[in-house]
């Protein structure tokens, strides 16, 4: 008769072998998973430009899976309770470009009024 410590042996040598087999887990989210962020940046205006009026903000947006969403917010330099945005910008994927129509008039005026603005530009891809 097999005694109960030599089976406790065999069932931990076992044990032991199996690990050595598999010595990774790949159990888990798998290569699915999108961990890169989206890169984006503005092509134009250029930094510091003084611009007046309705203008075109383009600019690139990349992903290695597709791009969701790009939008763009300015913060006033000047007055710190100016805050526009944000606003979704138009995606192109297949180029990797994003634009937006900045500044659109209100009659006689603009929704922007004249200052100094950072802009902050957040690419979301589908992720």
């Amino acid at each position: 008769m097999i005694s109960k410590y030599h089976l406790i042996n065999v069932f931990s040598f076992l044990i032991i072998a199996i690990l050595f087999l598999f010595p990774t887990c790949k159990v888990g989210l798998g290569e699915s998973v999108d961990t890169v962020p989206p890169t984006v940046s503005i092509a134009y205006p250029p930094t510091k430009s003084i611009i007046r009026g309705t203008f075109n903000m383009t600019g690139v947006a990349t992903d290695e899976t597709k791009l969701a969403s790009v939008t763009v917010t300015l913060d006033g330099t000047d007055y710190k309770s100016r805050h526009f945005g944000p606003y979704e910008a138009k995606v192109d994927s297949e180029k990797g470009t994003w634009s937006l129509d900045v500044n659109p008039s209100i009659g006689s005026n603009y929704a922007i009024p004249d200052g100094s603005y950072n802009v902050t530009v957040v690419a979301e891809d589908s992720a």
